[in-house]
């Protein structure tokens, strides 16, 4: 299953940089990041065979790519920042699992470091509001493995839920949906989250 990407957000792609400026304070992401998302969905879709120098190479692009905000400094900035670190770290997530197949004991680091950027932009908002960075949060919980982690990503969840979003209650139902399928399955069995998204019809959108 590929990662929809709406019309609104497949618009500012190329658009004057204030529409991309628009991207990064909105939904926390940046034109590059999302644009190595669709060719990583482009792949996958194409089902052939990616050779390990095409992976090495896509993988040494993603590290160069640390995401910087391109918009003047604001009172916002540290929480922009924040948001675009957690996008790029749930990327690599992404990138590692579904491309290289790796394990989820091999990703637990870099899922740390999208909960500690998730964690710090939503300590910085005092509580206000919701959440504009579904795609990050939900990747990160979805591939959480430690307990100690799964316990956090709960506690973000019931945070954003208050404010009566509707959609993070049903990220939050796939997700213990999954950590349970995973929790009775095998040792050597790998469920992906895209299984679980998959049979409830629902569709991850970036933005």
């Amino acid at each position: 299953m590929s990662l929809p990407m709406s019309s609104q957000l497949a618009s500012l792609l190329n658009g004057p940089s204030e529409l991309l400026h628009y991207l990064e304070r909105s939904h926390g992401v940046t034109t590059k990041l999302v644009q190595f998302l669709a060719h990583v969905n482009a792949l996958i879709d194409s089902h052939t065979a990616i050779n390990a120098d095409m992976l090495d190479r896509l993988e040494l692009e993603l590290y160069l790519d640390f995401p910087c905000l391109s918009t003047p400094a604001t009172k916002d900035s540290i929480i922009i920042q924040h948001a675009l670190n957690a996008f790029y770290y749930a990327t690599i997530v992404y990138f590692r699992r579904t491309l290289r197949r790796v394990p989820l004991y091999d990703v637990q680091e870099l899922v740390e470091k999208a909960v500690q950027e998730l964690e710090a932009a939503d300590a910085l908002t005092n509580d206000r509001g919701g959440c504009a960075y579904n795609w990050a949060c939900f990747v990160a919980a979805a591939e959480c493995e430690r307990r100690d982690l799964q316990t956090r990503m709960l506690a973000y969840f019931d945070r954003k839920s208050r404010h009566g979003i509707q959609n993070i209650s049903v990220l939050c139902e796939i997700v213990l949906a999954l950590w349970h399928r995973r929790a009775k399955a095998p040792p050597e069995t790998d469920i992906q989250w895209q299984e679980i998204a998959k049979e409830a019809d629902f569709d991850i959108m970036l933005v």
